[in-house]
């Protein structure tokens, strides 16, 4: 696992938001750093 599914799983853990939104945002700010 790398350094960024961890990152994700602890928001995962610590927020009341589905997996699937956070999921999104984070494909959503993939796209925009690369």
């Amino acid at each position: 696992m790398n350094f960024l599914d961890q990152v994700i799983d602890q928001v995962i853990m610590s927020t009341t938001l589905p997996k699937e939104i956070i999921l999104l945002m984070v494909q959503s700010n993939k796209i925009c750093y690369e």
